[in-house]
Formats: structure tokens, C-alpha cells, sequence
């Protein structure tokens, strides 16, 4: 892609991971996603997506970019880390995941 198609690229959804990931899926995770700050003062996992498919049992299916770039990841996130899943400006929210 050249950097004009990197504009183009919108997040549709956000999806936000809990904080209380085990450190090793934070770290893997980390990678992938933007570290934000709650108002608590807890670090989560933010991810920018253009692509959300919940069909799976276990998995949530996310296709993610970092802000800036243009390259897209394809991740399987289990529905147990995330938090919450938000809407972008064209879509509607898919829901919120809660719960242990």
C-alpha cells in the first residue's frame, strides 16, 4: 500500500482487552494494539479494526492496524480477554462482552 491508501484506512470497531490478562498474552498481544491508560490508572490493550467476526465459540476474529501504518493483522483474541467491542462511525456496536 502507499501511504495515501494508509489515510483511507478507517478502524470500524475498537476493542478494548481486559487488564488482567496472564503477562505473557499482554505482551504477545501488545504488539498489535495501542497501550492506553484507564481512568483507574490500569494499562489496557486497545486495538483499531476494520474487520470484527464473533461466529467462532471461543475466538473473537479481528482484523487490527496501529494507527500510522498500513498493514493490517489478522488476530484470535478468546472472548475471555476482551472487554468490550464499540462501533465505528459507519457501523453500529456489536455489543459488549462481560462477565468472568
Amino acid at each position: 500500500m502507499t501511504q495515501s491508501d494508509a489515510e483511507v484506512l478507517k478502524s470500524q470497531f475498537s476493542v478494548i482487552l481486559k487488564s488482567n490478562l496472564p503477562p505473557l498474552e499482554f505482551e504477545l498481544f501488545s504488539h498489535y494494539a495501542r497501550r492506553v491508560v484507564s481512568e483507574s490508572g490500569e494499562e489496557l490493550l486497545h486495538f483499531a479494526c476494520t474487520k470484527i467476526d464473533d461466529g467462532h465459540h471461543y475466538y473473537l476474529n479481528i482484523e487490527s492496524f496501529l494507527p500510522g501504518t498500513d498493514i493490517t493483522d489478522s488476530l484470535k483474541i478468546p472472548h475471555q480477554y476482551v472487554l468490550f467491542i464499540s462501533g465505528g462511525e459507519d457501523r453500529r456496536p456489536i455489543g459488549f462482552i462481560y462477565g468472568d
